[in-house]
């Protein structure tokens, strides 16, 4: 009897091992991968570097890792990045964020028996860094080769798929116009162009000055600062811009707050 009941015991033993051919050793209690969602690291610019580490594949093999991110706090799977299956660390930059935001991210993993996510973990994205020329001017103010005057407040509008914006003094007589090569002006650095080398998408700036009789357009290659002012208004200021007028170079430096142009 006793030899019976040993027998038995080796039997059962051999058919669970044959469950599992490829390794008996294998803990296969959890079928799902293990994946756990790691902190938000700042990256270069205004970009962040999401991550997360795969520990295990599960019963199955992976088929991929990757991380979703959106601003609900239970986020949509809509954004994600995913990336071929490896155990480890995995992540990458992200960029295009709203400022002033708070951001939601999971990471997870799937093989063949399903999915698994790790804890859902947030960052902030501050607001942008105002985008000022490095004169000190009041705004809607404008000094032409030294002689300086008020502008009246701008008037803005979308033009040929351009923004424009065009202000002058009443004092002086002087009329400026900016036309941008894109219909959503945004926070950061422009540069100026002239009718011939006006681009979709460079972020150039045509600017001219002149006395309602006839306008200049401002040296290419210069440097113009947009902040956006977060009300639905931008600030745009330059410093010591030239042009030619008759053969002869001139400057000028402004400060211009307006609405921003809308469709």
């Amino acid at each position: 009897m006793r030899n019976l009941v040993q027998r038995f015991i080796i039997i059962c033993a051999l058919f669970l091992i044959g469950c599992d051919k490829d390794s008996p050793f294998k803990d296969y209690s959890d079928p799902y991968p293990k994946v756990q969602t790691l902190e938000a690291v700042a990256g270069e610019g205004d970009t962040i570097i999401l991550a997360g580490e795969c520990t295990s594949e599960g019963k199955l093999p992976l088929q991929y890792i990757g991380y979703y991110y959106d601003t609900d706090p239970n986020p949509k799977m809509d954004r994600q990045e995913a990336f071929e299956p490896f155990i480890g660390k995995f992540g990458s930059k992200v960029g295009g964020l709203s400022p002033d935001s708070t951001y939601y991210y999971v990471a997870f993993a799937v093989n063949d028996l399903g999915y698994s996510k790790g804890e859902v973990k947030s960052f902030k994205v501050g607001k942008p860094t105002p985008q000022v020329a490095p004169c000190t001017m009041p705004s809607n103010f404008v000094s032409l080769n030294g002689s300086e005057s008020t502008l009246s407040y701008p008037f803005s509008e979308i033009t040929n798929n351009d923004a424009v914006i065009t202000t002058e003094s009443y004092s002086s007589g002087i009329q400026l116009s900016l036309t941008f090569n894109e219909t959503s002006i945004t926070s950061g650095k422009y540069v100026t162009s002239n009718y011939a080398t006006l681009q979709l998408g460079a972020k150039n700036v045509l600017i001219t000055v002149g006395n309602g009789f006839s306008q200049t357009a401002l040296n290419s290659g210069q440097t113009v600062y947009l902040s956006d002012n977060g009300d639905g208004t931008v600030t745009i200021s330059f410093c010591e811009l030239e042009y030619k007028l008759n053969n002869t170079t001139k400057t000028i430096s402004a400060k211009i707050k307006s609405n921003k142009p809308n469709n």
